[in-house]
């Protein structure tokens, strides 16, 4: 019996491609105020949640914006700094090669080669 190489294709489902722009002393309006603990920590509130399109974060203020529109109306403020958050992603496809996966399924790992656009 002969052994049929496997193929596994997988399409990249836009996680871990979202880019962030940064502008300091603005902000908008409207938003709700979180906690905040650290610039890392409000961000990523953000990417959890499917609606974010910016956060304002100050010394001690991480607000979230989940409206668009919020970010028609931005404002000089002083200590402030706007990341408005980019999902757009754009899709490239992981193959891994036949013999390297007949090995790596063996051993339990994927050995893969990356496609770019």
């Amino acid at each position: 019996m002969a052994v049929i190489p496997r193929v596994c294709v997988c399409v990249r489902v836009c996680s871990g491609c979202e880019t962030w722009s940064k502008q300091e002393g603005v902000a908008s309006q409207n938003g709700v105020l979180y906690p905040f603990t650290s610039l890392t920590n409000c961000l990523q509130l953000c990417l959890e949640m499917p609606t974010c399109v910016a956060v304002d974060v100050s010394m001690d203020t991480c607000v979230i914006h989940t409206n668009a529109n919020d970010m028609a109306t931005r404002f000089n403020a002083s200590g402030f700094t706007q990341y408005t958050l980019n999902r757009t992603c754009q899709s490239s496809s992981t193959i891994s090669t036949p013999s390297a996966a007949n090995n790596d399924i063996r051993q339990g790992t994927t050995q893969s080669t990356h496609l770019g656009n």
